[in-house]
């Protein structure tokens, strides 16, 4: 399929056949473009479960709830293959699984408090986008730096002598 999980490293490899186009979207620069369509496909799974459930006579609220919760673990797993499939993971799937749920939920309270906070000066939609695009850049931000981070530098050097050796 033009790529292969290096077991050891975790990391995406890309083959030689793999072209242009699949290198291009597997490198670091297009890191916040598969973070973008990871997103966009956990709302659209959010939104067409939300549909659904209520479709066959769930309340909204709990309808959601569960469309969230169903969503969320959709976009951990893109996330941990897609977004940031290149990284090491050094970490338990648990613990990480258990800091990107901790990272969405903070990002969460981020996008609410932004919205009251927009509410007072701008119309509820331009500050529930102000709150959406808050809360994105913290999910990016915590999703590079902390719940898929790559080894640090010197570890990471240290890791790539005793390859060579």
């Amino acid at each position: 399929m033009g790529e292969e999980r290096n077991a050891e490293r975790g990391a995406i490899v890309a083959h030689a056949g793999m072209g242009r186009w699949g290198t291009m979207i597997l490198s670091d620069r297009a890191r916040p473009l598969r973070f973008a369509v990871v997103g966009g496909t956990a709302g659209v799974i959010q939104l067409t479960l939300l549909a659904l459930l209520e479709r066959h006579g769930w309340p909204a609220l709990p309808a959601n709830a569960v469309a969230f919760l169903c969503a969320a673990q959709v976009n951990f797993l893109l996330s941990a293959t897609f977004t940031w499939g290149d990284r090491a993971h050094g970490v338990a799937l648990q613990r990480r699984w258990a800091a990107f749920h901790g990272s969405i939920a903070g990002m969460a309270v981020l996008n609410m408090l932004v919205f009251a906070v927009a509410r007072t000066v701008w119309p509820s939609l331009v500050a529930s986008g102000a709150g959406i695009v808050a809360a994105a850049l913290g999910n990016f931000l915590l999703g590079d730096r902390l719940v898929f981070r790559g080894r640090a530098a010197g570890r990471r050097a240290a890791h790539d002598r005793a390859d060579a050796a």
